[in-house]
């Protein structure tokens, strides 16, 4: 089924690659900070993924966070490099490096595809 998935992803590169590869199944909105991508927060978004270091403003925990005092079944994959990053119960954490298959198959999960 197609989803709606919102990307917040700060490197322009990997915002590319990413939307791309998820644009083949999914509806994608992509954006490079959590002030972005908060007017996107809303009942009908699917998935929410976001890098956790954004540059400027909230980091995407805090992004993470906040979705889930509204919309708190929103499902949420962190993407980070940073192993020892602590994390709230509800978001799923997806490690840097990661092949598009993985995170296809880990949107797939959490929205309880699979």
């Amino acid at each position: 089924a197609k989803m709606k998935i919102l990307l917040v992803e700060d490197d322009e590169h990997l915002r590319f690659v990413y939307k791309t590869a998820l644009d083949k199944h999914h509806e994608v909105i992509a954006v490079q900070n959590a002030q972005e991508a908060w007017p996107y927060i809303l009942p009908n978004l699917d998935v929410l993924i976001t890098d956790h270091h954004l540059g400027v403003g909230l980091t995407g925990i805090e992004l993470c966070e906040l979705s889930h005092e509204v919309f708190p079944k929103l499902p949420m994959i962190l993407v980070t490099a940073d192993t020892t990053v602590t994390h709230p119960s509800y978001v799923f954490v997806l490690f840097k490096p990661f092949t598009l298959a993985k995170l296809l198959h880990c949107i797939e999960q959490i929205a309880g595809v699979v």
